[in-house]
């Protein structure tokens, strides 16, 4: 199934597969629309996310991708609501858990491949020196979801 949530960013793009989520991306096209139970939680948690009300992650997600990838957009969900992590704190993290090398190049990668925006937070992966970088999203997009986040940090329990 598939459905279009408006938000103030665009018209978001949401595929389920009867259980999970398996896409969640803006989207500039039509789609077919239809909607099931798994849809109308995510359309929710959006909603509590716009409004800055978010309690957490989201749960029914599937990551469709290598074994690797999964593992590094794993750990981007451990990024907490309103803050920030670099592609080298990804990847040291990786190296420190799984005891392989990876590069920050190699995760910035990944990251951009995400298939789930906001429910897996790749917008909060940023270059070192803070620099806004690499959202397929565009920049825009990336510094007004950080910045609502930061706008409602205090009043969320993460």
């Amino acid at each position: 199934m598939r459905d279009i949530y408006k938000s103030k960013l665009g018209n978001i793009l949401i595929e389920s597969d009867g259980e999970n989520i398996i896409k969640c991306e803006f989207t500039d096209f039509f789609v077919e629309q239809g909607t099931d139970e798994i849809i109308e939680k995510c359309k929710k948690y959006l909603d509590d996310y716009f409004s800055g009300k978010i309690t957490g992650q989201f749960e029914n997600i599937r990551i469709d991708k290598s074994d690797y990838a999964t593992k590094i957009l794993k750990l981007v969900c451990e990024i907490p609501y309103g803050m920030t992590a670099t592609y080298t704190d990804i990847k040291e993290k990786y190296e420190k858990i799984y005891n392989t090398k990876t590069s920050a190049r190699a995760v910035g990668r990944v990251v951009g491949s995400n298939d789930l925006m906001i429910l897996v937070p790749c917008h909060r992966v940023i270059g070192k020196n803070n620099e806004l970088t690499g959202y397929k999203f565009g920049i825009e997009k990336k510094k007004y979801l950080l910045d609502l986040e930061q706008n409602h940090k205090s009043s969320v329990n993460i």
